[in-house]
């Protein structure tokens, strides 16, 4: 493959611009094809899907006993019973003892779910392979049970720690900040009201603030790289919890989206604001009230 020719630098800033904005509009249709995509219609399933196992046929349901691997309900189960072998011998008095381990109480509609699930056809391995594999589930639970509990101690002593702090009440006020997500915002900020002169400089640090480059008549907005990265993940979290519970946050995104920004992009903007709102907040020492942030008439601006 020949080496590109040598320009100058003014050849080479057009180029680099003209393929900035193929790259740009490339982004926006894959963007639109991944909105199409998740809007497709959903078709009911009418026919029963069988998989061919050593044992016999299993179908979709007997397939999936947990729909969540990560609650206490299937710790518990896969502690005792790793193996599919060792699943169809519990009892219904094994089933209601593990459940009652777990703190959750005893159902009997998931006592029977459960003794049901295990008690059909499953997709099988040989012995040996199950038993090895079982020992393999099993240092996974051991491991997830041995992380799970310094993570609980963590966000307990955060959470106490955390209440304590004078501007706590002002950060748990906004939208989408809790707890971890609150500590970690206060914790890349500090809590020096001096730091930062201006909602401006505030965003600029979290990396919410766009670059923009001007020459000429030409000008270029970029995404800003120089930044703070645990404070732009954090924010970028925050964002994207506060559409759930903003009415405004969420308006302002869907805004952003219809006039064509990705995902991204907009929760970049989106953020952007919550930053602006949060400075406000802690330069006049009062809560966030969603009516004043987000008015009704405020039109979907570039933040």
């Amino acid at each position: 493959m020949a080496d590109p020719p040598v320009v100058s630098q003014q050849e080479w800033l057009a180029a680099r611009k003209q393929l900035l904005a193929e790259e740009k509009e490339s982004i926006r249709q894959r963007d639109a094809l991944s909105a199409e995509r998740r809007g497709l219609p959903m078709a009911k399933i009418g026919n029963q899907y069988l998989f061919e196992g050593r044992d016999g046929n299993a179908g979709l349901p007997e397939l999936f006993a947990f729909p969540n691997l990560t609650t206490k309900t299937a710790l518990a189960l896969l502690t005792a019973a790793p193996t599919p072998a060792a699943a169809a011998e519990l009892t219904t008095a094994d089933l209601e003892r593990l459940l009652v381990t777990t703190g959750r109480g005893v159902r009997r509609s998931e006592v029977t779910r459960l003794a049901q699930a295990f008690a059909v056809t499953q997709l099988r391995q040989p012995a040996p392979v199950e038993e090895a594999m079982g020992v393999a589930v099993q240092a996974l639970v051991r491991t997830l049970a041995q992380t799970s509990a310094p993570i609980s101690d963590l966000e307990d002593a955060l959470a106490e720690r955390f209440d304590d702090h004078p501007d706590a009440e002002i950060l748990r006020s906004l939208p989408g900040l809790g707890v971890v997500l609150g500590g970690r915002v206060l914790g890349e900020f500090g809590d020096d009201r001096t730091r930062f002169v201006d909602a401006a400089s505030r965003r600029c640090y979290a990396g919410t603030a766009p670059v923009t480059r001007a020459s000429g008549k030409t000008r270029v907005v970029l995404l800003r790289r120089a930044r703070n990265q645990r404070l732009a993940n954090a924010c970028r979290q925050w964002a994207f919890v506060a559409i759930h519970q903003s009415p405004g946050a969420r308006a302002y995104y869907k805004q952003r989206r219809a006039a064509g920004d990705g995902h991204e992009t907009a929760l970049r903007r989106l953020a952007c604001k919550l930053v602006g709102q949060l400075h406000h907040c802690l330069a006049q020492r009062e809560p966030y009230r969603e009516e004043s942030a987000w008015p009704v008439d405020e039109p979907a601006a570039a933040a």
